[in-house]
């Protein structure tokens, strides 16, 4: 992928990437655009001992001083603002995945602290989707989860899940390690979109 990249980046690129917050943040709007922020899993937001059978005792997780790379609410941001600048005088909009995988990983790692920390991260990137819909009125925001997992990690924080993730996590399972935010915009002048317990509504 590196190399399929590094041939065309260039002047007139099919498809630059950047390898840093700094170069995310000097990216400018036309095109495609690959992050390429690490050599494998990004690295975790907090860290903390790991659970183990019988009980851990009471511990504070705390920020990994070796985190490199931009955050996720960070590449959320950049991504959201690239395109709508980059769709400014289109009718087509945008259609923006964005994923906090990371939570998962963590929790099958019975990691307690990275899974805290990487559910605060994400919900921050919720946020900043969220902040972009309330100025945009013509954006649906939906927020999801592809499965759950038997554990549950409590969020001793001002930051939660999203109350409709909670709520469509209700059930037998507990809200899922990974979840996924969904960020489209119609650039459609007078439609907007609502949503209910029943579905999306134009």
């Amino acid at each position: 992928m590196i190399d399929e990249a590094s041939a065309s980046s260039g002047p007139g690129a099919l498809c630059p990437f950047v390898t840093d917050e700094a170069g995310l943040n000097a990216a400018k709007p036309g095109g495609r655009l690959l992050g390429l922020f690490a050599d494998g899993n990004m690295p975790q937001e907090w860290t903390g001992p790991a659970a183990k059978v019988g009980g851990t005792d009471p511990a504070r997780c705390t920020p990994n001083g070796s985190f490199g790379g931009p955050h996720l609410s960070t590449m959320a941001s950049r991504a959201i603002g690239l395109l709508d600048a980059q769709t400014r005088h289109s009718r087509k909009g945008f259609f923006l995945q964005i994923e906090g995988a990371s939570m998962d990983k963590r929790d099958h790692s019975a990691d307690p602290c990275g899974q805290i920390g990487e559910t605060a991260e994400f919900d921050k990137a919720v946020q900043a989707s969220l902040d972009y819909a309330r100025r945009h009125p013509d954006t649906l925001v939906v927020v999801t989860a592809d499965h759950g997992h038997p554990h549950v990690t409590g969020l001793p924080l001002p930051i939660t899940p999203p109350r409709v993730a909670v709520r469509a996590s209700r059930g037998r399972r507990s809200p899922s390690p990974i979840w996924r935010v969904f960020v489209r915009r119609r650039r459609r002048e007078g439609r907007r979109y609502a949503v209910s317990g029943r579905g999306v509504r134009r």
